[in-house]
């Protein structure tokens, strides 16, 4: 294993759910933009990269989130931000706005773009809601997990947070529910607490070999 692989493995191991944040530090929006940039980098079915961010930074923004939030208040106040991942089970509609970027960036070429949206046409027009919420949550779990490891690589902690009121979160941040699904809050920041190592099953445990 390289030194390269071995820091990676360290940086992916190491992650621990860190629930008291230093207040001073602030993340600006352009290192912000570029994580997520990074985080975006997470693979989805069909490329079709389902999740969506909303970034509250601001005092206003916590304290519009704090009666929705079931957790510590005092992890919401110190964290540089907290980050709502929602999944759209819309995301099928940037087909074309997708698909013509790879073609226009040489990707891809128009023939195989084609049948790429026709498949997608085929796949999701109609697709039953149960299905959609799999494909959504599923799809925009895999950025939500690149987003927490790709802090870590900027020198930040995280603590992923599913314990919020999802419908009223929906009212009082205008996202519109019949599309947009919240599925967690991201807290993110400089730790001001070591965090607590967690045990975890053996993998003779969870696993079949055949």
């Amino acid at each position: 294993m390289t030194e390269m692989n071995e820091e990676a493995i360290r940086l992916i191991t190491g992650r621990k759910s860190i629930r008291k944040y230093d207040e001073a530090q602030k993340i600006s929006r352009d290192e912000m933009t570029r994580m997520l940039e990074e985080a975006c980098r997470a693979p989805s079915a069909l490329n079709l990269q389902p999740w969506r961010f909303l970034v509250i930074q601001s005092h206003e923004g916590k304290e519009k989130l704090k009666p929705l939030f079931y957790n510590n208040p005092l992890l919401l106040d110190s964290c540089s931000a907290m980050i709502a991942v929602l999944g759209d089970f819309a995301a099928s509609d940037y087909k074309d706005q997708i698909y013509d970027k790879a073609v226009t960036g040489g990707t891809m070429s128009k023939e195989e773009r084609d049948k790429e949206v026709r498949l997608i046409s085929d796949l999701y027009d109609g697709m039953p809601h149960d299905e959609q919420l799999t494909d959504v949550s599923f799809n925009s779990a895999l950025a939500a997990m690149q987003l927490m490891l790709v802090a870590r690589a900027h020198g930040y902690e995280t603590c992923p947070l599913g314990g919020f009121d999802k419908k009223r979160f929906s009212e009082v941040f205008d996202y519109d529910r019949s599309r947009y699904l919240p599925l967690v809050l991201i807290a993110i920041g400089k730790p001001a607490e070591e965090g607590f190592d967690t045990v975890r099953l053996g993998v003779d445990e969870i696993t079949k070999w055949i």
